[in-house]
């Protein structure tokens, strides 16, 4: 996640990726699988104790990390203690609550969606950053800017596709409501400058997307960490 105006390294999220047999598995290809058996949600807690294990080492070597996101399947809203699990796992790497950050996609199922508050307002209580993934595909989406507590809206890519006259105004508008709420706006899947150009002219803090880097191992990032930024001149080159 780079701040468009000085190009600094300001957060990054946490993927999963499968090798497997000298492949890549890509995500879309077990993901799903995961989700139907119930498994996802082992995965996701993996990933959050790898990245607060990860996080707790750069800061023993001298390294200033960023806030890193983890996704976070809607089943886990099934769980009751699934706060205070997040919770365990981060009191045992020692970390601050400011270093994590959890991500969920959109929900329409009412009954979810009172878990759903239920579980932000305890994250909240810890100061743990909640964001919404792929904001405005839903048909909610206006509807949880009035009702859930959020601190990170992520644009969904589709809004980058095209930078029509509607895309633009659409932007523009959630970019400003979602400031007049005192929330951080991340616009994913940005891909060429001119994305970029644009979105500093609507305001948007934030960008993600292969422009910048495309998913890399963990060593891998950790260097572009003691870096701290990107040089624009040589990315654009």
């Amino acid at each position: 996640k780079v701040e468009t105006e000085t190009y600094r390294i300001v957060g990054a999220e946490a993927l999963a990726r499968w090798e497997h047999d000298g492949r890549l598995v890509p995500p879309v290809e077990f993901v799903p699988v995961l989700e139907q058996s119930g498994m996802i949600c082992m995965l996701d807690f993996y990933i959050l104790e790898q990245v607060c294990k990860d996080i707790r080492e750069w800061i023993q070597k001298g390294i200033e990390p960023v806030r890193v996101s983890v996704n976070l399947s809607r089943k886990h809203l099934a769980n009751t203690n699934l706060s205070a699990d997040i919770m365990k796992i981060l009191d045992r790497y020692e970390l601050e609550s400011k270093y994590i950050e959890v991500e969920l996609t959109e929900t329409v199922d009412e009954a979810e969606s009172a878990q759903l508050v239920d579980f932000m307002e305890k994250m909240k209580k810890e100061d743990v950053a909640l964001s919404i993934d792929d904001f405005g595909t839903g048909y909610s989406s206006l509807n949880m800017l009035r009702s859930f507590p959020v601190d990170v809206l992520k644009l969904d890519r589709t809004f980058l596709n095209s930078l029509e006259k509607s895309d633009r105004i659409v932007l523009s508008n959630i970019i400003r409501m979602a400031s007049e709420l005192n929330m951080d706006v991340v616009a994913e899947g940005v891909e060429n400058w001119q994305q970029v150009d644009f979105l500093q002219g609507m305001a948007c803090k934030v960008v993600q997307g292969f422009l910048f880097d495309k998913p890399m191992p963990r060593e891998e990032f950790e260097e572009k960490l003691r870096v701290g930024k990107y040089k624009v001149n040589t990315l654009k080159s």
